[in-house]
């Protein structure tokens, strides 16, 4: 099948156990599955099936439920009324963390502990209890174990579903931003006043003011091109790795999102060069340069 990453099925699983009768079943993975939706999860021919899941109780057993629409684009509204009443629908015992794992749930029980991601327990471990009424906060969306996957849904949610993780990004990045343009202009204008005698002396030698200008204009674009050419080298070199090293491929959707980062990259080297024609003239200014 075709689809996500082959990590997404390690093919690690020797041995099928029935959790209600005990029965266990000796299993040789053949060919791992690479779809995104089958994340975690084996798939068994009828046979081998038939032979563990008897005495199966509705604890142990799920029923998965895939829908192929013919307009995506206009199922968004189906989506959203199907989402709610699958939360409202749902009771407090399957209101767990992605975490939560029936067995080890057992195990731990049978020992005499308490299991850390029950939702009874998950509090006092500080990881967040889910609640149908923050249906649409992240971490609802994303922790929720039994969270459905609707494609045109993940899609015109995420913003909202993301908010959080995105405000934070971007307040890191106008920060860093701006930490650049006071660290440059900062040198540029220490630089201006350590020389200032040397360009003094220039003047009173003969200097022209389109030799003290040219000789400005090749010490200023250093401090500002060489971190903005070093930095966005190496952040798009790593961003490009994580692309295709994340499935061996460019995606349609990350070589969009390459293109998106392209025109980020553009609109802040204009502003970064704004910034540097006005450091130079405020360098020049203190040189007294016209």
């Amino acid at each position: 099948m075709r689809g996500g990453s082959e990590y997404l099925s390690g093919g690690d699983v020797t041995v099928v156990t029935n959790m209600v009768t005990g029965k266990s079943l000796s299993v040789d993975p053949v060919e791992p599955l690479r779809y995104t939706m089958l994340l975690g999860c084996y798939v068994l021919d009828d046979a081998d099936y038939a032979a563990v899941a008897g005495g199966l109780t509705d604890l142990w057993q799920e029923t998965w439920v895939f829908l192929d629409v013919a307009d995506v684009e206009h199922s968004y509204p189906f989506a959203k009324a199907l989402f709610n009443q699958i939360v409202d629908r749902s009771g407090d015992e399957v209101m767990q963390m992605d975490a939560y794992d029936p067995v080890v749930k057992m195990l731990e029980e049978e020992a005499g502990g308490a299991y850390e991601f029950d939702r009874e327990n998950i509090a006092a471990y500080g990881f967040p209890v889910m609640d149908r009424e923050d249906r649409d906060s992240t971490e609802f969306r994303n922790y929720w174990l039994y969270m459905p996957q609707f494609r045109v849904l993940d899609q015109n949610d995420f913003v909202t579903t993301m908010a959080v993780f995105l405000m934070l990004f971007i307040f890191i990045a106008l920060i860093c931003f701006a930490a650049v343009v006071v660290i440059a202009f900062t040198r540029c204008m220490t630089i201006a006043i350590t020389n200032a005698r040397v360009y003094d002396d220039l003047r009173h030698l003969g200097a022209s003011h389109a030799y003290l200008f040219q000789s400005v204009k090749g010490q200023v674009p250093r401090v500002f091109l060489v971190p903005a050419i070093v930095g966005t080298a190496v952040i798009s070199a790593f961003y490009l790795m994580i692309m295709y090293f994340n499935d061996n491929r460019f995606t349609p959707g990350e070589v969009a999102g390459m293109g998106t980062c392209a025109g980020v990259v553009v609109v802040l080297s204009a502003a970064l060069y704004g910034v540097y024609r006005f450091t130079r003239r405020r360098v020049c200014r203190s040189l007294c340069i016209g």
